[in-house]
């Protein structure tokens, strides 16, 4: 049997090699083995994400940052996945909190700034 570990590794391996139904596969046997496990979660829903499922990808990153709160990446991509489903004050305020953990994560920094954008405060 192998580890939840070394499935959520295998998982994202498919994940960067672009087999995302195989990565999704590997993410759900996780979180089935291990519902708390905040990264398979995370990772989860950045796929979901990706392929253009964001109210899915809120319900799984939104698990991830309840279970572990204080991961910039976490938040970022929560924010992402708000802003998708054009909830750009909720999406704001998860990348200020991502900047708050991380100050110098320019992936947050840029898309606090396309947010802003979008709602047209940014000159």
């Amino acid at each position: 049997m192998t580890s939840p570990a070394a499935t959520l590794a295998l998982g994202l391996q498919y994940h960067r090699a672009g087999r995302l139904a195989e990565a999704e596969d590997l993410y759900r046997q996780v979180l089935e083995a291990d519902p708390e496990n905040a990264d398979a979660a995370h990772l989860f829903g950045v796929l979901a994400q990706q392929a253009g499922r964001p109210d899915i990808a809120v319900e799984a990153i939104g698990l991830a940052i309840r279970l572990e709160a204080g991961r910039a990446d976490f938040h970022n991509n929560f924010g992402e996945a708000l802003r998708a489903l054009k909830l750009h004050e909720d999406a704001i305020t998860h990348y200020r909190e991502a900047l708050a953990l991380k100050p110098d994560y320019a992936d947050a920094r840029n898309n606090l700034g396309l947010a802003l954008q979008e709602l047209g405060r940014l000159p």
